[in-house]
C-alpha cells in the first residue's frame, strides 16, 4: 500500500510559536498513528515467524518452508523509519520540557517496534526463508 508522504509543515518564520500542548498533540498524533496502524501487521509477522520456527523445529521436511513476508517487513521498516524522521524533525523550544519528554517517549516506542521488526527479519534468516 503506497501512502502519500504528507510532509508536516512547521511554523513559518513570522508566526507565533506553537503552544506546547499543540506540539505534544502533534507528536502523539505522529507516533500513535504509525504505531496503531502498524501494530496488527507487526504482530502478524511475529506470528508467522513463530509458526515457521515451530515447523523448522519439528523437522518436518515434507512441509514446504514458508517464505518470509519480505515486502511486509520492508514496508514496516520504512514506515517506522519515516515516523522516527518525522519525530526528529519537530523543533521543540528548550522551555517545552513536557513536549521534549513526549517526543523522547514517542521515539522510544517507535524504536521498540522497529526493533521487533528487525528481530523478525533475523528470525526469518535463521529459519532459512529468504527475506
Amino acid at each position: 500500500g503506497g501512502e502519500g508522504a504528507a510532509a508536516g509543515t512547521g511554523a513559518a518564520g513570522g508566526k507565533e510559536p506553537e503552544s506546547e500542548d499543540a506540539l505534544r498533540a502533534r507528536i502523539r498524533d505522529v507516533a500513535g498513528q504509525k504505531l496503531d496502524e502498524l501494530e496488527p501487521q507487526v504482530r502478524q509477522v511475529e506470528e508467522w515467524l513463530e509458526q515457521a520456527q515451530a515447523q523448522a523445529a519439528s523437522g518436518d521436511e515434507t512441509a514446504e518452508a514458508p517464505s518470509a513476508p519480505s515486502r511486509t517487513l520492508i514496508f514496516l521498516s520504512e514506515v517506522l523509519l519515516q515516523g522516527l524522521l518525522k519525530l526528529d524533525a519537530f523543533e521543540i523550544p528548550s522551555a517545552y520540557a513536557e513536549a521534549r519528554k513526549e517526543r523522547k517517549d514517542a521515539v522510544r516506542r517507535v524504536q521498540d517496534t522497529l526493533d521487533r521488526v528487525d528481530r523478525a527479519k533475523e528470525g526469518w534468516k535463521q529459519v532459512g526463508a529468504k527475506p
